[in-house]
């Protein structure tokens, strides 16, 4: 078995980790300071070690994205820290940290609640090399903005 196998064999499967309307609408309540009716959750795809969902809400800005983790170890405080500095010093389209809490504060979960962009998920759909070019094309001209 070459190393790549063993890897991968050895690797942690991390389960979904839920999200109840309780807990999105405590979450939304606290963040927004008013009372809030989570209309959905639904679950993004991606987050391969913890869970992302879309909320849908009847108050502005109406929609958000919460990533939730159970492990007390690995927090969104690093990656609350880039997306704050990428929207800070770069031009790239990075979305608002509306807020961040550790473990156990509100709920028994860290969670990074952030602004829903508009676009898709690139995993989700197929893509020919017409597409891929494009893709390439765009991203490189966001990246060329950084510097």
């Amino acid at each position: 078995m070459n190393h790549l196998h063993e890897k991968a064999r050895n690797m942690t499967i991390f389960e979904s980790i839920n999200l109840s309307k309780e807990e999105a609408e405590l979450i939304l309540r606290t963040w927004l300071r008013k009372t809030v009716n989570c209309l959905s959750i639904e679950r993004l795809h991606g987050g391969m070690i913890n869970s992302v969902y879309s909320l849908n809400f009847d108050q502005p800005p109406y929609q958000a994205v919460i990533k939730v983790s159970s492990n007390k170890f690995d927090t969104f405080e690093s990656e609350t820290y880039m997306l704050n500095y990428l929207r800070q010093n770069t031009k790239l389209p990075v979305p608002e940290v509306y807020m961040y809490e550790k473990f156990g504060y509100l709920i028994d979960k860290d969670f990074l609640l952030i602004e829903r962009l508009p676009g898709f998920n690139l995993g989700t759909v197929q893509i020919n090399k017409t597409g891929k070019a494009r893709i390439g094309s765009t991203a490189s001209k966001y990246l060329n903005r950084t510097s």
